[in-house]
Parts: C-alpha cells; sequence; structure tokens
C-alpha cells in the first residue's frame, strides 16, 4: 500500500484520539470553493448519484470512506474505492508522544486488539443525506493493495445511478478538475445521519513518480479524511483519477490515476507469497500463492513459470518495454483460491543456503490479451543457520489464529513488523532456534515469541509473557518469502 494514505473518519474512540491530534497520518487541507458551476448541472447531478458513502466496520469500530460506480449491469454495480478504506484508521503507537497517558495507550491496543484478523464488513450508501437515501450490503470483490485500490458489488442499486465513464487520455497539468465525496465522514452529518456529498474544485499541477513505473495525479485542492476513494473527474464528467492521500495544511493532494483502475477492472495479479515444506522423498513442495485483482473473473488460463536458480531479471522500463517469456522454464497451473491463485511444483535441495528459484506469473485478462508478469526471484531460507532478511527481500512467518482468522510478522531490512491491519510495530530479531523467534520492539520494549502453534508477547509492566494468538502457524520452522 502507498505510504502515508489518509484514513477514513470513525465515530469511534478512535475518531477522538485523531481529532485530538494523538496519531499521525491524519491530514488536513485547507478547503478551495465548491465548483458545481464548471458542469453541467444535469451530468452534475449524475455524478452525485454515482459518487456513493462507503461504510465499514470490524466488530464494534466503524469508519467511512467515499467511492463511485464504475460499472453497472443486470447482476448489480461495482464501486471503486481506495483499499486502504476497507481498513481500520491506523494505530500506530510509535507515533505516539511519549507523553500520552498509559490510559491513552492501553485504549489503543485494546482496539487494536478488538480488530486484529477480523474481516471487514461493508455498505454503501447511495444518495447519502437526502430523502432518497438507499443504504445497501456491499461484497469485496477485489482488492489490491499494492495500487491501493477496491472494488465492491452491490445488488438492487437505485435505476437512475450511472456509472462514471473512464478518461483514457493522459491529462494536461493545470487541468481544471472536480473531486467528490465525503470528508470527515459522520462528523459533518446532522444529528446522526450520514453526511451529504460535497463537490470540491482541483487543479492537475503535477505527476509525481511512486515507484514501480507508478505516477499519482498531484492536484491543488482540497481532499481531506473521508474523501479517500472518491472520483476525480474533468469538467465533461469523465474519471480522471481516485482520491487517495493529501498532506496537512498545504492545499496539495494526490489521486491515482484512471489507467490503473481500467487495468484493475480488465484483471491483474498483485503480490505474492511462497512457502517450502520438505516431502517424503527429501525433496522441497514449493507452494505458491498470488493475489488476483479481478473483480469480474476475467482472468483465465493462469499459469506459473519457473526456472531452478537465479536468472538475470530486466528492470520494470525495460520489461514494460519488451514484455518477454521466462527463458527454459517448466510451467505449472495455477488454480483459483478465493481471491488468490495457488500452485505447486518441487525443488531438489541442492545443499546449504536459502533455496533459490525464479518465477514468471502469465495470464489471459479480460480483453482476451495474454499478460506476462515480471520475473521475480524467490529466495527462501532453509533453516535457522541461514541468514534472512534483506538479502531474501521480504520474509514472512503466518500464523492462523482460530478464533481471529489469519495474520503475518514480516522481516525488513529495518526489522520485523506485525503485518496486522490494527497494529504496526517495529521489531529487531533477538535470537532464534529451531522451534522459535524472539524478536523485541525497543521503542516500547514489546516483546514477541512465535512458537509452533502461538504467538506471546510480553510488556514492560508486568515482564510476563502472555498468550495472545494460538493457532498453527503456515510454515512450521520455517521462513516464508513473499513480494
Amino acid at each position: 500500500m502507498i505510504a502515508g494514505l489518509s484514513r477514513a473518519t470513525t465515530r469511534s474512540a478512535t475518531a477522538l484520539l485523531l481529532a485530538g491530534g494523538l496519531l499521525a497520518g491524519w491530514f488536513v487541507a485547507a478547503v478551495r470553493p465548491a465548483a458545481a458551476e464548471t458542469i453541467p448541472p444535469a451530468l452534475l447531478t449524475d455524478l452525485k448519484a454515482a459518487t456513493v458513502f462507503v461504510k465499514v466496520n470490524r466488530r464494534s469500530l466503524p469508519w467511512s470512506g467515499s467511492g463511485f460506480v464504475i460499472q453497472k449491469g443486470k447482476n448489480g454495480v461495482l464501486v471503486v474505492t481506495n483499499a486502504h478504506v476497507l481498513q481500520p484508521p491506523k494505530i500506530d503507537d510509535a507515533d505516539i508522544s511519549k507523553d500520552v497517558p498509559k490510559e491513552t495507550i492501553k485504549l489503543i491496543l485494546e482496539l487494536q486488539k478488538e480488530v486484529s484478523g477480523v474481516p471487514s464488513s461493508a455498505s454503501v450508501v447511495f444518495f447519502s443525506g437526502t430523502p432518497e437515501e438507499v443504504v445497501l450490503p456491499a461484497g469485496i470483490v477485489a482488492q489490491d493493495d499494492v495500487h491501493d485500490l477496491a472494488v465492491l458489488k452491490v445488488e438492487g442499486a437505485p435505476d437512475k445511478v450511472k456509472a462514471i465513464k473512464p478518461n483514457l487520455e493522459k491529462i494536461p497539468e493545470l487541468t481544471p478538475l472536480v473531486t467528490l465525496g465525503f470528508p470527515f465522514g459522520g462528523m459533518l452529518a446532522a444529528s446522526k445521519a450520514n453526511p451529504t456529498i460535497t463537490i470540491t474544485r482541483a487543479d492537475l499541477t503535477s505527476y509525481k513518480p511512486i515507484g514501480n513505473d507508478m505516477s499519482l495525479l498531484q492536484l491543488q485542492g482540497s481532499l481531506n479524511p473521508g474523501c479517500s476513494g472518491g472520483p476525480v473527474v474533468d469538467t465533461t464528467g469523465k474519471l480522471c483519477g481516485v482520491q487517495v492521500q493529501t498532506i496537512r495544511g498545504s492545499g496539495l493532494g494526490f489521486a491515482i490515476p484512471t489507467d490503473e483502475v481500467v487495468r484493475m477492472v480488465q484483471g491483474r495479479l498483485s503480490t505474492w507469497r511462497a512457502a517450502i515444506a520438505k516431502d517424503d522423498s527429501g525433496e522441497y513442495n514449493v507452494e505458491y500463492r498470488v493475489q488476483l485483482v479481478d473483480p469480474m473473473k476475467r482472468i483465465n488460463d493462469l499459469q506459473l513459470r519457473y526456472v531452478p536458480g537465479a536468472v538475470p531479471i530486466p528492470s520494470i522500463t525495460e520489461f514494460r518495454a519488451a514484455p518477454a517469456a521466462l527463458a527454459g522454464a517448466k510451467s505449472v497451473e495455477l488454480a483459483r483460491d478465493g481471491q488468490w491463485a495457488v500452485g505447486s511444483f518441487k525443488m531438489p535441495v541442492s545443499g546449504p543456503g536459502p533455496l533459490v528459484v525464479t518465477v514468471q506469473p502469465t495470464w489471459i485478462d479480460g480483453a482476451k490479451k495474454k499478460q506476462l508478469g515480471r520475473p521475480e526471484l524467490v529466495r527462501i531460507s532453509l533453516g535457522p543457520e541461514t541468514p534472512v532478511g534483506p538479502d531474501d527481500g521480504r520474509t514472512f512467518w503466518h500464523y492462523v489464529d482460530k478464533t481471529k482468522g489469519e495474520g503475518w510478522f514480516i522481516k525488513t531490512a529495518t526489522g520485523w513488523d506485525e503485518e496486522d491491519d490494527g497494529a504496526t510495530h517495529h521489531f529487531q530479531e533477538v535470537k532464534r532456534d529451531a522451534d522459535k523467534i524472539e524478536v523485541l520492539d525497543p521503542g516500547r520494549k514489546l516483546g514477541v515469541r512465535m512458537f509452533h502453534e502461538r504467538l506471546t508477547f510480553k510488556l514492560p509492566q508486568n515482564q510476563k509473557w502472555k498468550n495472545i494468538y494460538h493457532g498453527a502457524w503456515g510454515a512450521t520452522g520455517v521462513v516464508i518469502a513473499s513480494k
């Protein structure tokens, strides 16, 4: 996910903490005048009808964002929003001042625990805050954390709701644009009602590259928390981008360009994970799992090409200019497993050091065009004697909690992080053996031990280990490599 994304507004205790300025990443920009006069009234009415208030919650923790209808058919409508809108507002204790009362820290930790590992449920509000208001449940049919986009499917949408058509041309700088959304969510609503839509003016001032051959639209105008996922349109009413981020007090905002939305609707692949297990023959069975971003289920003929060992890999720019299949590769079919595609193949044990294999997924997209993923190197540690960390990219420990779902601990060049929707910590490895890894968050002195079937932690207040997860690890005693 793109760093620094603004989060949607909640009505819970989290909202009070955010409003009090205790959490970083809650950006506020200066408000600029609405620009209804720049778009013909009839077209503006259609755009307002297509822009929806997105309500999300996990257990008792609610929050909200914005979205818009990108496609309408007999079986319902597809609504685009940001992937981060479907996640709880980020609560990172590393960003909290040291003088925050212990009671506040305790409340934050309780909120983290409450929503950890629980799937989000969403609903979409059409004509929010008006007499025509309609609230409908929404299913999450695609989520692309890399590009911070997601798609919801809603059945029973009002007949007069129309989809917003994409602008497929490159937009020149200084183009006048209009944003639609629900700034600050329910905080601007009358009483406990849902809020009415807000329309503001913005001008395209630059394209900002953010890596991986992707750029954001830089906008001069008002983008506020709660507007995440809302549409950015030109004066003809065509979609130019999706609101995603703003910088406090600068009057600058950012939007994901339309072409990323189009690619998502056509179907593509996102992050991957790989794990190993030794079979009875002494070989390693490698499981490869890649996330599908395929809201209309258009992707088919999923394959994984693989070559043992490391081979030269072109840069992103080189591969985009001349995509090529991995030479001398074997192929295995990838089968759908929910929003993932999974396949496996065998690799011989080649001696000490990590298992190394070069992989390349291929698929047919919604335009019936064969797509080649860029080849990538997978390195998987074969035991505690093998160093892990920056040399093998990102490595994961995977746990499955029978009551809460799944979670991941991730190791990067800066240490271990808990890849958990409700909390982020920055851990350093203290020690490991064949059965467990012990890590430490130096900032808060939070210790974590990862065993075969349970995860425990201790706080400096009592120095006692407390069980927080009890289930089964996805890969007992081995590290999982991932992108």
